[in-house]
């Protein structure tokens, strides 16, 4: 028989059920269900829920919570990450430049094919190490207008050189053209202002030197060959780190040798393209200086055609990385040569080096956006940063080239790549 006390109960029983009921589900513009997410600070959650409104990420949950998405994305436990960063790269930089004819049809026919190819392997941020000037600022303003689809694009404008330096009588020997909008070449320190105030003023995002060679252009090391470069004088280079942290621009080095890497660093450089390939094994002054200083290492590893040279650069690369230099992926991928595939095989080539997976990662995200100063939106899958995200089949902890294919790619909270089979 039932009783009022069962009655009573039971009321209970069903009020307590349906309390929330009224309560409102929070609602996303997209929903990233069944992650396993490698969230970039070290960190892997499985069974993640991500959250984006807008361009960031709003929130990163356990699967369960009561939410709901615009649009629900069911990750199948496959693995979430934040999207790459290539340090180094050339957009606007072919053989086929000549004139303003070639250039744009070659960013027309080739770049923005290229441009999307970094995107289809999951890479999100660029940072473009030397194009011609006004083309990659326009290309950048494109991108950013949504006119052209790429990766964010980061630009130092030209190459500051030395008259006679690299890349002026190296790779634009025979091109003029190029060379004068490529190459800012520095004689006097008086001219270091003028020409960081215009960069400055243009919005570029950081300044690239040179600083290899000699004083009297002798003979030095540049790619597998010997040939005659000369070396911006030290005067010349210490003004232009100093007028560029000035204005707030972060520069970065391209140096081969010891002997260039010891000045730029003692001068406040930020960051090292290429480091020390002459010699291995790195010497302990340096490696201690770059460790103390907090100076970012590019090793661009894929440049490298000789064995003897990559072997060296390898070499180097897994001494200073077990010592805690900052450790950054860059390709510098030029023209024609594979965009976006080239990052992948960086990161192949980092991990046979001696990194491991996890630290080839860091180096590809979160130690990536640091160097670019971009480390508070950028690098990390985190609330409010920007949702700039890969979504990968398999673990790229223990097999890296499961980066190769990637199933999805978001940025700025957009899908731009779906691999996926309906």
């Amino acid at each position: 028989m039932t009783t009022n006390l069962d009655r009573l109960m039971t009321l209970i029983v069903l009020l307590a059920a349906t309390a929330g009921c009224g309560a409102p589900v929070e609602r996303s513009d997209v929903l990233i269900t069944n992650a396993r997410l490698i969230d970039g600070t070290g960190g892997v959650q499985e069974g993640a829920m991500i959250a984006i409104s807008g361009d960031r990420i709003e929130g990163i949950f356990s699967e369960g919570e009561p939410r709901e998405g615009d649009l629900t994305i069911d990750a199948g436990g496959r693995t979430v990450m934040p999207g790459l960063i290539d340090s180094h790269v050339h957009v606007i930089v072919d053989r086929t430049v000549v004139d303003q004819e070639t250039l744009d049809e070659y960013i027309e026919n080739s770049a923005k094919r290229n441009l999307a190819d970094f995107l289809a392997h999951g890479v999100t941020t660029i940072k473009s190490a030397g194009d011609p000037e006004d083309a990659i600022l326009e290309l950048r303003q494109l991108i950013e207008e949504g006119k052209v689809e790429g990766p964010r694009l980061l630009v130092v404008g030209p190459v500051l050189s030395a008259p006679g330096g690299h890349p002026s009588v190296t790779l634009f020997a025979d091109n003029s053209w190029v060379r004068e909008r490529l190459v800012a070449e520095m004689a006097r320190v008086e001219d270091v202002k003028e020409t960081i105030d215009r960069l400055a003023g243009k919005g570029v995002d950081g300044v690239k030197i040179v600083y290899q060679g000699s004083d009297d252009g002798s003979q030095t090391y540049l790619y597998g060959d010997r040939i005659s470069i000369r070396r911006l004088p030290r005067e010349i280079m210490e003004a232009i780190i100093e007028e560029s942290h000035r204005h707030g621009l972060r520069v970065t080095a391209h140096t081969f040798e010891e002997e260039g890497v010891i000045p730029v660093v003692e001068a406040g450089v930020d960051s090292l393209e290429h480091g020390v390939v002459v010699k291995s094994p790195v010497s302990e002054t340096v490696v201690e200086m770059l460790r103390e200083a907090g100076v970012f290492y590019i090793p661009t590893l894929q440049v490298f055609r000789a064995a003897e040279a990559r072997g060296r650069a390898m070499a180097n690369l897994k001494q200073l990385s077990e010592a805690g230099v900052k450790i950054v992926l860059g390709t510098d991928t030029v023209g024609s040569t594979p965009a976006g595939a080239n990052t992948i095989s960086e990161a192949e080539r980092m991990v046979e080096a001696g990194m491991s997976p996890a630290q080839v990662i860091q180096a590809a995200t979160r130690t990536a956006a640091e160097h670019l100063g971009r480390g508070d939106d950028l690098g990390t899958l985190e609330t409010g940063k920007l949702a700039d995200l890969i979504i990968v089949e398999g673990d790229p902890l223990e097999n890296i080239s499961v980066l190769r294919t990637p199933w999805m790619v978001m940025k700025d909270g957009r899908v731009v790549v779906d691999n996926r089979q309906e």
